[in-house]
């Protein structure tokens, strides 16, 4: 018995060393230009910070997400439009590529059934204020559910006192917004 497992022993290590020797000898170094890391440049925090569709919920949330990137990218000031006064055919030339830019990246962050409305509009300005008249007013109202929601708060027996005291502190963290 000990024979025949002596013998098998030596079999299985025959067969793995043949199995090695069939093995590709390839390196598994990563080379250099197949980085695997986080881009600290601005255009990689820019990309970063791109946003999802906007469906027409959540507008402060997403105007400050846009007001960040817009910003990292140099287009923010496009939504006041172009000031008033004498300009350079420099100062008109950067103004107008901001204004692009602001456009671009506002219609191709909006869901297609809101690009489909805004789509016609040509300065950022004009975009920027027909979306802050039809979305923020909408915030007035969910506002004002917000307060009369705190208002109204009860405790209530059949919840836990942490999740009420959550629930209350979620409502005036958004009241207070």
């Amino acid at each position: 018995m000990g024979l025949f497992m002596l013998d098998l022993i030596m079999l299985v290590i025959y067969l793995f060393q043949n199995l090695i020797m069939q093995l590709p000898n390839n390196s598994t170094i990563q080379k250099l230009y197949n980085r695997q890391c986080v881009d600290f440049t601005i255009a990689g925090f820019a990309d970063a910070l791109r946003l999802g569709k906007f469906s027409g919920v959540h507008f402060k949330k997403w105007q400050v997400k846009v007001h960040l990137w817009l910003t990292v990218m140099h287009a923010w000031e496009a939504r006041l439009g172009i000031p008033i006064g004498e300009h350079s055919p420099e100062e008109r030339q950067k103004f107008m590529d901001a204004n692009d830019l602001f456009m671009g990246y506002i219609i191709s962050v909006l869901a297609d059934r809101l690009v489909d409305v805004y789509m016609h509009i040509t300065y950022a300005k004009q975009l920027w204020d027909a979306l802050v008249a039809k979305y923020d007013a909408t915030n007035a109202g969910s506002k004002l559910y917000t307060m009369e929601s705190f208002h109204d708060f009860k405790m209530v027996n059949i919840h836990s006192v942490l999740e009420q005291v959550h629930e209350v502190h979620v409502l005036s963290r958004n009241s207070n917004s």
